[in-house]
Parts: C-alpha cells; structure tokens; sequence
C-alpha cells in the first residue's frame, strides 16, 4: 500500500517543502499490521515534526532549505509491542543539476501517549535512489518472535543497491541492535551506511516454501561469460539460510539432493 500525504512546515522554516510518505506492508511472511486512518495520520505528523532535517544538512554541507523531504515507513510488531521503521531522505539541487542526497533511518517505539525514538542511525550521502524495508519473524528457537529486518537502499528492478539486515530487543533504555548482516565475496562498498553494507543486485528476503519460518537471504553480485563463446551473460545468485541467529550461506542445489536422498532412505 502506497500513501503520499503532505503536511506544511511550521511558521520558523516558511521555505522548507513539505514532507511525502510512503507506507509499504514490511512483512514478507503475511503477518502485516493494519492501521487505521487516523492512526497512520498520527504516525505521519509525528515523522514530519521529528524529520531529523539539522542533521542531515550538516551531512549534506548544506544550509539552505532541501528541494525535497521523503519519509519511507513501515510498522512491525515484536514481543507485544508495535514499532515504526522510518527512512528519511532530503535532496539539495546545486548549480540546478548536482544533487546531495541524504538519507537517515530511525525506530519509533509505539507506547500509550505516541510514537518514542528508540533507536536513531547516523546520516549518510545516499549513492541509490528509494528506501524500503522487509521484515518477517525469525525462526530461531532463542530468538522466536524476533523480527528480522532488511532495509535497502536502491536496488529496484534488477539494479544494483545498498542493503543490510538486523535484528533487535527492546528496553527500557532504547534498542539493542544487531547487525547480522552477511557479506558478498567479490563486492565491497565504501560508505557510511549505518550497518555492514551488502552491495549487489536483487537482494530480497523471503519465507521459503513449505515453511514460512524458514528465512533466506539473496543477492547476486558478480555478471561474466561461462566461455568466450556464450554470448549469454551469467550471474550467479547467493543464497543465505537464517539460522542460529545469524544468515549462513546456502546451498539450494545441496540442499534439494540432500532431501532427495532424505525421502529415498
């Protein structure tokens, strides 16, 4: 579900442009969180008057009004309470054709009186265009219940983008977060992305068939010719099994003939 909703800026910043949502359903298993209207707008003037503008102008090295403000967000639930997963991005046009664009994410606990800043990453120079988040519960026996989040940068339709994965728990005193982000062997990225980056093509999260706890990981990376004669272009695809806590490479090939074998004996 997409919703662009404006808001106007306060009196103190008259030139700073309004703020556009877009909410997405994260949750790659079906068990997404319905909201009410007027609980997505509570949410959504919220963000706007938290947008952590001061801070990302510093990133940006600009101190005039962005061109744009966008918030990306998504609401989860975890161990009984709901939280809001938010990605801003503001650009500044200079010389009316480069653009600074800089982005920042944020975790919002949802408590009685209104959304509470847990968690906030640092700002960084964005290197893709689009934020979005996909999430889904782990299947770990010590972390059942857990969300795991994938949050990416880029990356639609086949192109290349910024991506990392994490977990985390609740306290008192805010998020304890973990980042379990796993790494592509031929690809590195030099960034300020607020976790490990995993750098690639069509990176996704997804409940593999038959079990919808049975989280795995892709991406592909590398684009070669198996011979000077293909004129076929390959990329081999990377595949990691969520389990023990941490996203472990997997074999899909191996893993079929293991159960083929499984069912013979």
């Amino acid at each position: 579900m997409l919703s662009v909703i404006a808001f106007s800026a306060s009196a103190a910043n008259a030139a700073m442009p309004r703020v556009e949502f877009s909410m997405a359903a994260p949750q790659v298993d079906g068990t997404n969180i319905s909201l009410t209207r007027r609980e997505q707008d509570r949410i959504e003037r919220f963000l706007a008057h938290v947008f952590p503008i001061r801070q990302m102008r510093r990133e940006a090295g600009c101190w005039k009004s962005p061109e744009s403000r966008h918030v990306t967000y998504s609401l989860i639930s975890q161990e009984g309470l709901r939280f809001v997963l938010a990605g801003y991005n503001a650009e500044w046009r200079e010389n009316d054709q480069y653009i600074k664009s800089v982005n920042t994410i944020a975790i919002y606990r949802m408590d009685s009186d209104g959304p509470n800043q847990v968690w906030r990453g640092r700002p960084w120079m964005a290197s893709y265009d689009g934020l979005r988040f996909s999430s889904a519960k782990a299947n770990d026996k010590s972390h059942t219940g857990r969300n795991i989040v994938l949050f990416q940068e880029g990356g639609s339709s086949g192109k290349f983008g910024l991506a990392s994965v994490f977990s985390f728990r609740n306290k008192e005193s805010g998020l304890v977060i973990r980042d379990i982000t796993p790494m592509l062997p031929c690809l590195r990225a030099s960034t300020r992305f607020p976790f490990r980056p995993l750098y690639g093509r069509q990176i996704g999260l997804r409940a593999n068939v038959g079990d919808a706890h049975d989280l795995i990981l892709t991406a592909n990376d590398e684009q070669f010719k198996i011979s000077q004669n293909d004129n076929q272009d390959w990329r081999p695809d990377r595949r990691w099994r969520y389990k023990r806590g941490r996203f472990e490479p997997w074999n899909l090939r191996s893993s079929i003939m293991s159960s083929e074998m499984g069912d013979k004996n």
